[in-house]
């Protein structure tokens, strides 16, 4: 009979590289249920062991994608109408051996099961994620007792087995008591910009690669004479009928009734349909040599998406877990596009199935899960287990056997989904030296920040991310403001966009980024806010604003009841400094050249933003398009030249004293647009510092191949209330 229960005597080794005919065939010997691959239960040994955590770390962040649980067919009127009609008229005919006729019986019953039920989760898929849940939790029981971390994220797709599998897993924490706070979704936003080259191979080339492949591990017609004779009478079955019959029982495992038609299939009969079956699952989510790098395009959205979540839970947005429940298609090509574990092995078109097993690689329930440890200092590491044992990340030096720094993993995991440059070597010294400048200062300054604007992919020389993130190993962390202007003209806006996000998704791994939208990303045409490109191909305000924010700090305020903007503040408490963010492209003008700010913009600036600032607070001011020196004058203009005098400031009817906060402080404001380095005074003498583009522009000659090819600046607020500025790449250094 069918296991109801979480099978726990599994011994099969994940990292095995390969497993030959008499290993697999020992497998499917031990658990028949193995041979129905993708359809296979998930298994779970109670002989795993784990490595110690490193002293002095402790789990504070769990992040988990997984597969849904057990579940009946898909489309289960397809697979057992025909098969049962065939056998009742077989019956009818006197064709059926005792033994037939059992079969017939036990799949009738699959099929009675099946009405009103495809594809609904059973209760063994529902216990197999109670039972990983509770697994997780005996493993790091600190995650679920922290007094700062409450919110547990739970996502699911919006199809039923996914939902009831995220409801099985939370039954398995630890909720009661714990005052745990449960942020339930159901429907993923799995938009996604991409690359022409990272859509998955269309679907003709794949059925066609999975039926030759098919063909060639089909089982010889004299291989399953003995099934023949076992089920028929005077019945020559076709190789298919018997394949299809097969394919009835073989998802037997999965379900809650008391069958087991299996036991009327030889163990190597097993292993003869499997590897024919294998292939289909293989081709799309596993590591087949001629589907791999096209098909694993498809994980590269949930990559980010793990990624993402976890930038936020580090920000601090109270979260100590997120979890996430999808399918085969959506967790194998994540796990490929990671190539970890039992994915490391590319299968080979000779014997695909000894190198990756879909019943032990893509089973029911399936899942990633990160383990997040710190320790007193905030330094981060990550373990990573898949199907709950442990791997490691090719090509990255561990702390500790499985124990790797989250930001060597945060950069493999984008590696793997974005454009991540390394650093040349011509950069090596002189990274070193700009490194020791900017140390010097940080030991003697109040912030500091490195200023990048105007990188205009894809006229880019394209390192100043991984400069940025080597930067931000060399010397102490600080934030990343961004001036705008990611895109220039482009023939193909995806790629165009794919490019712009690579870059920021890198150096969001170094520090959080502050983004001022610029007037090239961003237009209006017709009265709608737009993002550009040579053709007039466009995306819409809002998700232009929703690509904006998701590189926004948690921690950034910004005016809920205008979300198609990009204004908003950042506070950086332990220093006293606000960072506030224009977006002075929401007035933007036809020609696409003058920007400008609404006045629901700026009265939200001055009433919220400045005179809302906590006591004895720094402003620095983040722009695009400059506030002084502009042929058509900026609104904001007047109201920090007031701010920067302490004098009064009047916006339609209403008149703002700033005299009445001398507590706060003007430092500077930083903005690009004009590609070129200059300053100008506000009335009370604090700079306007303009920073030359980052990108490669015929007029700004940058000299590919040297360390003068990319241009932006640390910098440095002092103590002695000079502010100064270390030019990576062509440029000089300044003083304000």
């Amino acid at each position: 009979m069918a296991l109801l229960l979480v099978p726990e005597f599994f011994g099969l080794k994940c990292m095995a590289q390969e497993m030959d005919d008499e290993a697999i065939l020992s497998a499917i010997k031990e658990y028949p249920y193995r041979a129905a691959a993708c359809h296979s239960p998930y298994y779970f040994s109670s002989e795993i062991s784990y490595t110690p955590t490193p002293k002095g770390y402790t789990a504070f962040y769990i992040s988990h994608f997984g597969r849904h649980g057990s579940r009946y067919q898909t489309r289960g009127s397809e697979v057992y109408d025909g098969v049962v009609a065939l056998l009742d008229s077989l019956h009818a005919a006197k064709s059926l051996t005792a033994e037939g006729d059992s079969l017939r019986m036990e799949l009738r019953h699959i099929q009675q099961a099946h009405v009103g039920m495809d594809g609904m989760l059973t209760r063994r898929g529902s216990a197999e994620h109670t039972g990983i849940a509770r697994r997780l939790a005996a493993r790091t029981p600190t995650v679920f007792r922290q007094h700062d971390r409450k919110i547990v994220g739970c996502t699911s797709t919006t199809v039923q087995r996914t939902i009831q599998s995220m409801a099985g897993f939370i039954a398995g924490l630890p909720s009661a008591g714990s005052g745990l706070d449960f942020h339930i979704n159901c429907g993923f936003d799995t938009d996604n910009i991409s690359r022409p080259t990272d859509k998955p191979l269309a679907r003709e080339v794949l059925d066609s690669l999975i039926a030759a492949e098919e063909k060639v591990m089909s089982p010889s017609d004299d291989e399953l004479n003995g099934l023949r004779s076992r089920l028929f009478v005077g019945y020559k079955a076709s190789q298919d009928v018997l394949f299809k019959l097969f394919l009835a029982s073989a998802p037997a495992g999965c379900l809650d009734i008391q069958v087991n038609p299996l036991r009327f299939f030889s163990s190597q009969e097993l292993l003869s349909f499997y590897k024919k079956r294998d292939v289909s699952f293989n081709a799309k989510y596993g590591t087949f040599a001629p589907t791999r790098s096209g098909m694993a395009n498809n994980g590269k959205k949930w990559l980010r998406l793990i990624v993402d979540d976890a930038d936020r839970a580090l920000d601090g947005n109270g979260h100590c877990a997120d979890f996430r429940f999808a399918h085969d298609g959506n967790v194998g090509p994540t796990m490929n596009l990671l190539g970890i574990g039992g994915y490391a092995f590319p299968a080979f078109k000779d014997a695909p199935y000894r190198y990756w097993q879909s019943f032990r690689q893509i089973c029911m329930a399936s899942n990633l899960q990160l383990e997040f440890y710190k320790n007193v200092k905030s330094d981060v590491i990550v373990k990573a287990l898949f199907n709950e044992e442990e791997v490691v990340f090719p090509g990255l030096e561990a702390i500790d056997k499985v124990y790797f720094k989250w930001d060597d993993v945060r950069r493999f995991f984008i590696g793997k989904c974005e454009d991540v440059h390394e650093v040349p070597d011509y950069y090596a010294s002189y990274l070193e030296g700009k490194a020791a400048q900017i140390r010097q200062l940080q030991k003697t300054e109040i912030d500091g920040f490195y200023f990048i604007t105007d990188m205009h992919f894809p006229v880019n020389c394209g390192f100043s991310a991984s400069l940025l993130e080597a930067l931000g190993h060399m010397a102490e962390k600080r934030l990343i403001v961004y001036g705008g202007d990611a895109l220039t003209y482009v023939d193909d806006f995806d790629e165009g966009l794919a490019m712009q996000i690579s870059a920021l998704e890198q150096m969001r791994g170094v520090s959080p980024v502050l983004w001022a939208r610029g007037n090239h990303d961003i237009v209006n045409y017709t009265g709608r806010k737009q993002w550009i490109t040579k053709e007039r191909k466009t995306l819409p305000a809002w998700e232009s604003a929703k690509v904006l924010a998701r590189f926004r700090p948690m921690r950034a305020v910004s005016n809920e009841v205008d979300p198609y903007t990009s204004y908003f503040y950042y506070d950086n408490p332990g220093k006293k400094v606000r960072y506030i963010v224009f977006d002075t492209t929401d007035t933007v003008q036809d020609d696409n050249m003058q920007g400008g700010l609404s006045d629901t913009q700026l009265r939200w600036v001055v009433e919220k933003a400045i005179l809302g600032a906590p006591k004895g607070y720094g402003l620095v001011f983040v722009s695009h398009i400059p506030f002084l020196g502009e042929k058509k004058k900026i609104p904001a203009e007047d109201a920090l030249s007031s701010f920067s005098e302490h004098s009064t400031f009047k916006l339609g009817e209403k008149t703002y004293d700033f005299a009445s906060r001398q507590d706060l402080r003007m430092i500077c404001v930083v903005c690009g647009h004009r590609h070129r380095d200059y300053s100008l005074r506000f009335p009370g003498g604090q700079a306007q510092i303009n920073v030359t583009a980052d990108c490669n522009y015929e007029d700004i000659k940058r000299a590919k191949g040297t360390v003068e090819e990319q241009s932006f600046d640390y910098v440095s607020i002092s103590m002695d209330g000079r502010i100064r500025t270390v030019r990576i790449g062509k440029g000089e250094d300044r003083q304000f």
